[in-house]
């Protein structure tokens, strides 16, 4: 049984840790989410939180099989609570999927906007304080 997975960062086509689905999974189509949430740069990856002021996300959604995510959830840090592995609705196009969120604090981390490309946030938000 196979099933979707909304990816924002490194697992995206031609990013460098695309493999990991590729192999046991297909591209869709490009994808967004709801404005529920904020990316953040974390270096070589970006983190993805939900926020009440929020964007909607570009990504890709892929279909891999139920096994691959075993293997993300290791590469992900979920058992060491780096990311957890959440269902979310995407608005385009409007279906459930996998994703990643972040669990840990993004209070110094700069806002990477709607999309991450290979390690640089894009178009980042800028807030007041």
């Amino acid at each position: 049984m196979d099933d979707f997975l909304f990816v924002y960062g490194s697992l995206k086509s031609g990013f460098r840790h695309n493999d990991l689905i590729r192999e046991n999974g297909f591209f869709v189509c490009k994808a967004k989410t709801h404005p529920f949430y904020r990316m953040y740069g974390c270096g070589n990856f970006p983190a993805l939180v939900k926020e009440g002021n929020g964007i909607a996300i570009e990504g890709e959604l892929w279909n891999v099989k139920k096994k691959t995510f075993r293997e993300l959830d290791d590469f992900e840090g979920v058992g060491i609570a780096l990311y957890r592995r959440e269902i979310i609705l995407l608005s385009e196009p409007c279906v459930l999927a996998h994703t990643y969120l972040f669990c840990r604090a993004v209070n110094n981390l700069p806002d990477c906007g709607p999309v991450w490309t290979k390690g640089v946030c894009n178009d980042p938000i800028q807030t007041t304080e």
